[in-house]
């Protein structure tokens, strides 16, 4: 910098223009209050930098925000609540960075400032443990489940079934009677036949321990067979 220049912050003075930094020319008016503002290229870069960082301090600033917000139930918010509030800022910056009149001032780099740390992206994306019934549970809704009609034979014999291979309910309203076989206590999810997830095929096996469920399920096969007369591809 020449003799007699010195560096000033200009954001009292343009408020239009985004610059952080000038270099103040002295000049014959000068102590009148009037300067001339030139601004050089490094100057430029480090402006460019300055605007750079701010964004970044401005992303890191919601992300401190986010974790101080509380739920409904008065809890903070989950780091999979967070991922998804970050990852839609995320696309919208994306978005942004390529639509006129913000190209110059948004990059698509900014976009990463909304990326959650490795350790938050995992925790994010881990299952959440849920609570299950205890085998004492199930066993004690079963015995108190009607069994006065078809329909309440039909419901106990799948409350059985979900018990003894938890199959997703999509696969479980598309068995057949053939894809189980209660003597190798085993059920064929054919993806041909049965709506598995991604199409996979699985054997499924039953769960040990569970005869109350083992026994209502075959009257109900046997029902199906005897009284109902159901073929194997019903």
């Amino acid at each position: 910098m020449k003799a007699g220049w010195s560096a000033i912050s200009l954001g009292e003075l343009t408020e239009q223009r985004p610059i952080c930094y000038g270099v103040l020319k002295p000049g014959p008016r000068q102590d009148e209050g009037v300067a001339l503002l030139r601004i050089m290229r490094r100057c430029r870069r480090a402006i460019s930098k300055a605007q750079k960082l701010a964004r970044g301090v401005w992303a890191m600033g919601f992300r401190a925000h986010l974790e101080q917000v509380k739920s409904k139930a008065g809890k903070p918010l989950s780091k999979s609540t967070t991922r998804a509030i970050m990852a839609t800022l995320r696309e919208f910056t994306l978005w942004l960075s390529q639509q006129d009149g913000f190209r110059s001032r948004i990059k698509t780099a900014d976009a990463d400032y909304f990326n959650l740390s490795r350790r938050d992206e995992a925790e994010a994306r881990a299952a959440p443990t849920r609570p299950a019934p205890s085998i004492t549970q199930a066993k004690r809704a079963l015995s108190l489940m009607p069994e006065s009609n078809p329909r309440d034979l039909r419901d106990k014999a799948i409350f059985s079934l979900l018990c003894l291979t938890g199959i997703r309910v999509a696969a479980l309203i598309s068995l057949r009677i053939k894809h189980v076989d209660l003597d190798e206590k085993s059920v064929d999810q054919n993806p041909r036949e049965v709506a598995t997830k991604f199409g996979s095929d699985i054997d499924t096996f039953f769960a040990k321990g569970f005869e109350e469920a083992d026994t209502v399920l075959a009257a109900w096969f046997e029902y199906l067979d005897e009284t109902a007369l159901y073929s194997p591809d019903d």
